[in-house]
């Protein structure tokens, strides 16, 4: 079982080999504690296409990496993972994320879902107030859910190679952003719709890739709104000046 070879540097119990031997020391309650001790736990390509029930009975964990599997569905169930800090759910076959467990994650700060089918995220990233970085690059998002707003604490945003078309308000909230991509996208506001967006609250921006999109705005009207950041535009970089 796969779960059992990722702790192996946690549990060591050379007399148990069997797989039905494994699942009978899950099961045993005083084996709990140990289990308790655990906060980081790395299954990727491991072939899953579900997680392993074994799984929840690692209450404390703090970093999960499920990258690189053949995942198709999260169970609201991961909502026990309240410490949960960094989830890497990169490389999957995920086509959404379950609405009340993420909102239960509230101590998350970083959080890859790239490379999956994503066609929305959940209204419920609202709660995700710790988090510094969202990475839902190569996924088909249409629009991002103006609850994106809320998490005043992101950094880092990577929305690129998506289909999105617009970009919401609400991302004027997003102050504390240092780094956003957009690239490969089919974004197309005016002058005047970005100017009405109000991102240039984005004080704090230092890198703004939007190749592939606004083929009629100019790299110096987005300095305009953010001068002191790098842009990348069309197809050529563009230096701050």
């Amino acid at each position: 079982m796969s779960i059992w070879d990722a702790l192996s540097d946690s549990i060591y119990e050379p007399k148990i080999k069997t797989i039905e031997q494994k699942r009978e020391w899950f099961e045993e309650e005083k084996n709990q504690a140990l289990l308790d001790t655990i906060t980081i736990l790395k299954l990727q390509i491991r072939g899953l296409i579900s997680l392993p029930k074994e799984i929840y009975q690692l209450r404390n964990l703090k970093k999960l990496d499920l990258s690189q599997n053949q995942l198709e569905f999260l169970p609201e169930s991961i909502k026990i993972w309240t410490q949960l800090e960094e989830l890497n759910l990169c490389c999957n076959q995920l086509t959404r994320l379950p609405h009340d467990g993420m909102k239960h994650l509230r101590n998350l700060k970083s959080l890859d879902a790239s490379g999956n089918a994503l066609e929305c995220l959940a209204g419920s990233i609202r709660y995700l107030k710790q988090m510094k970085i969202l990475d839902v690059e190569e996924n088909y998002l249409k629009e991002l859910p103006e609850e994106i707003g809320h998490c005043s604490s992101l950094e880092v945003l990577k929305v690129s190679s998506n289909e999105l078309v617009q970009l919401p308000t609400e991302l004027k909230g997003l102050t504390a952003l240092v780094e956003f991509s957009a690239a490969d996208n089919e974004l197309q506001h005016s002058s005047e719709e970005l100017q009405a967006l109000g991102l240039s609250t984005w004080k704090k921006v230092k890198k703004i890739n939007l190749l592939q999109n606004y083929q009629d705005t100019t790299v110096e009207f987005l300095k305009t709104l953010w001068p002191s950041a790098d842009i990348i535009m069309h197809s050529h970089y563009e230096k701050k000046l």
